[in-house]
């Protein structure tokens, strides 16, 4: 693999997983409207695309990963902007841009597993409260 091949790895990876971080966005807002509605059916369907865009970002990542370790640098944020440093200002702009972007897109993707999780801890509280039960370790007690 040269220069512009990694880089092409790179700017591809990073868009793509921009656009697969907001599809998982969507995913999980419907997620959450799922899970409070206590519609199965659609959160066991919305479920798997959750995991199939998982699984994409996994792979997209390794595939990052094994382009930068092949030019000695390492798959991290220190990494990159090594990379950065040595391209031109034409595309150290664009990659910075999107790693940037992508950053913002994860964030987003957390804080609503986060949320989604919190709802999820809630409702087995509730359930457990109503059978009279002790709520379990993962449980808030407020």
């Amino acid at each position: 693999m040269n220069v512009k091949e990694l880089i092409s790895v790179v700017i591809t990876s990073f868009r793509e997983d921009i656009a697969t971080c907001q599809k998982l966005s969507n995913l999980l807002v419907e997620q959450r409207v799922y899970l409070s509605a206590g519609d199965q059916n659609n959160l066991l369907k919305v479920n798997e695309l959750i995991d199939h865009a998982s699984d994409k970002l996994s792979k997209s990542q390794a595939e990052r990963k094994s382009a930068l370790e092949a030019f000695g640098l390492t798959d991290s944020r220190e990494g990159l902007m090594t990379l950065v440093n040595k391209l031109p200002k034409t595309w150290s702009g664009e990659v910075l841009d999107l790693y940037e972007r992508l950053e913002v897109h994860i964030q987003r993707c957390s804080s609503l597993i986060d949320r989604n999780g919190e709802l999820l801890v809630d409702q087995t509280a509730v359930i457990q409260k109503l059978l009279g039960r002790e709520p379990t370790s993962y449980q808030r007690t407020d």
